[in-house]
């Protein structure tokens, strides 16, 4: 029979053990000896615990009392465990936990070991879409592996809870689906309604959680027919009277919730929850927040909690230490956007700002890539680096004017942006380069969106170089936007100028051109567009990503800014980023002719 490690690290994991095992299930109700064995499995599975972490019941003999300590305290692997408890003829009823369970286990005796990103090298990744022949999603390989993985280390460290450390683009949001789809389906196998189940989903913006209930309900509610199972604590739903609110809350298998309205929830409706993925987990650092992680992990039924996040530095834990010790030392995946980049999952991008005020003007406005060379390099101190590169960005923004909302939108006029837009496919065409198959134009406004679609429509016609570009937002309606999207899809349309339609939550294909003519504000929001376009093929796609809005000059200013990024993760952001080039056209001619 093994023994529990016992190695000098580990010593002091073993002896607080010996403390917890006889505190830790204070409450249980009690152990009969003429309870069934099966009893005793039944309430092992429900907890989705090692066996190890049985604990002393009160009110028992002590020669129980020693025969369970004995047993706790000298086997770690379960099969073994619960051989030895048959022989010994001891069997636990169903407990109700005083105080509660997850708070109280040990330091996790084995640790989970952090999937290796090297063996997902060769994987399609790509984000899955919804099949006209299957219902709700499907898992790529890279996402099987992934989920296979983090069931292997559950198992096998003797908890559900733990970090999934995702670069964005490559679908966590689709993995927490499928992974709570797996988690149904063990449910089901003893509890066919899901009764014993609830869920909870948590994050700080309401983009993402808008987004994420739409998708589980999409995916789900094939099983969970009632729209009363699936509730999103909006502003409308928190104006509703107390009771009715408290009355949905009970009724909802699935909550979506933003940190913020956390305590809005009450302690039943808290006390229920069995299953919590919390989205931009960084965010638990802070002090708000890190109290909504505290009253989770005190709930009474919990046994599965997801950490999501892009990266796992920020500014207030460069090495992620707090974090991981929120999530009992587990790191599923940590696999983020540089790693990513580094190992190939995406294909070549060719990152292309536009600055015409260079060509008009007197003014020596710098090139990304002349400010890059200047600040990053070895005469440069490392300390001053990163705020000398924030400090140029700043300026030449200023004198672009494009340094505030209104100066971007009156710059970013339907004229400029199809003007700009052309003069990026005559170049192609002059460079010899085959045109670009598909493009993603994202606009601020459904008017502007239809006027850009019909000047690429009449001018391209005019100048030889035929688009078929057609708008896309929210005023043209539910099957109009469907019919676009496959018309896109298949190739009949070649250019979508878009309104907040395909940021996320869409599956479009073989983009391979994107103009970012908007201006952005949410790091979310600027990695799903770009990830709009950074599915690799099997032929080896060139992306072209046309930021007219210098959106990327904007990112790093505000990636500075935010309290949550670390600058040593900023400088190599930056640094490991795709190479920035200035596109030259020609807007004088082509002015002319759109004139």
């Amino acid at each position: 029979m093994k023994s529990l490690p016992s190695n000098e690290e580990n010593e002091s994991i073993e002896k607080e053990e010996s403390n917890c095992f006889l505190e830790m299930l204070k409450g249980i109700n009690g152990i009969e000896k003429q309870q069934t064995k099966k009893k005793l499995l039944d309430s092992l599975r429900k907890l989705h615990l090692p066996s190890y972490f049985l604990s002393q019941p009160k009110d028992t003999s002590s020669k129980i009392n020693e025969t369970i300590i004995s047993v706790n305290s000298s086997i770690n692997d379960e099969e073994l465990l619960i051989e030895e408890i048959k022989e010994q003829n001891i069997s636990f009823s169903l407990v109700e936990l005083s105080p509660p369970l997850i708070s109280n286990i040990p330091s996790t005796i084995k640790k989970v070991e952090t999937l290796d990103p090297n063996l997902l090298r060769n994987l399609c990744h790509q984000y899955p879409g919804q099949s006209s022949e299957t219902e709700g999603y499907q898992a790529s390989e890279f996402q099987q592996f992934v989920l296979n993985h983090m069931d292997t280390q559950r198992k096998y460290c003797g908890h559900s809870i733990g970090l999934m450390i995702l670069a964005t683009g490559l679908g966590k949001t689709i993995l927490a689906i499928l992974d709570i789809q797996r988690e149904i389906a063990r449910i089901k196998e003893t509890d066919k309604e899901c009764k014993d189940f609830k869920f909870l989903f948590l994050v700080h913006s309401r983009v993402i959680r808008d987004a994420t209930f739409v998708k589980f309900k999409n995916h789900f509610s094939s099983f969970f027919t009632s729209d009363a199972n699936f509730l999103n604590v909006n502003e409308t739903e928190l104006n509703t009277s107390d009771s009715v609110f408290e009355s949905k809350a009970k009724k909802a298998k699935f909550i979506f919730c933003l940190f913020q309205s956390f305590d809005k929830l009450s302690t039943t409706v808290v006390g229920g929850i069995t299953h919590c993925i919390i989205d931009e987990v960084h965010h638990l650092i802070a002090t708000t927040y890190h109290k909504v992680h505290q009253t989770l992990m005190e709930s009474l039924k919990i046994r599965y909690v997801l950490g999501m996040t892009a990266t796992l530095i920020h500014r207030d834990d460069p090495v992620g230490e707090k974090l991981k010790k929120m999530f009992r030392e587990a790191v599923y995946i940590n696999l983020s956007w540089n790693l990513a980049k580094t190992l190939g999952f995406f294909p070549t991008v060719e990152y292309l700002e536009y600055l015409p005020s260079t060509l008009q003007s007197n003014l020596e406005i710098k090139i990304y890539d002349q400010m890059l060379k200047e600040c990053f390099n070895e005469y440069v101190n490392p300390k001053k680096c990163l705020e000398i590169f924030i400090r140029m960005l700043d300026r030449s923004l200023a004198q672009v004017g494009m340094n505030n909302d209104e100066q971007v939108r009156k710059k970013l006029n339907p004229e400029y942006v199809a003007n700009s837009f052309l003069q990026l496919v005559i170049e192609q065409k002059n460079a010899n380069l085959p045109p670009k198959r598909k493009t993603i134009i994202f606009t601020n406004n459904c008017d502007n969106a239809d006027k850009i679609a019909s000047l690429i429509n009449k001018e391209s016609k005019s100048l030889g170089e035929q688009q078929h570009a057609h708008s896309l937002h929210y005023k043209l309606g539910t099957k109009k936007i469907k019919s676009i999207i496959e018309e896109f899809n298949s190739g009949k349309i070649n250019v979508l100028v878009n309104v907040m339609m395909v940021n996320e939550g869409f599956d479009v294909k073989d983009v391979d051109c994107l103009v970012l003519a908007r201006q952005t504000e949410s790091e979310t929001v600027f990695l799903q567009q770009i990830g709009r376009a950074l599915r690799k093929d099997k032929n080896g796609k060139v992306v072209i990503i046309f930021d007219l809005a210098l959106n990327l000059r904007k990112r790093w200013k505000r990636l500075f800014n935010d309290e949550f990024t670390h600058e040593e993760e900023l400088k190599r952001m930056i640094t490991e980023f795709w190479t920035v080039n200035n596109f030259v056209g020609n807007p004088f001619n082509l002015q002319q002719s759109i004139d």
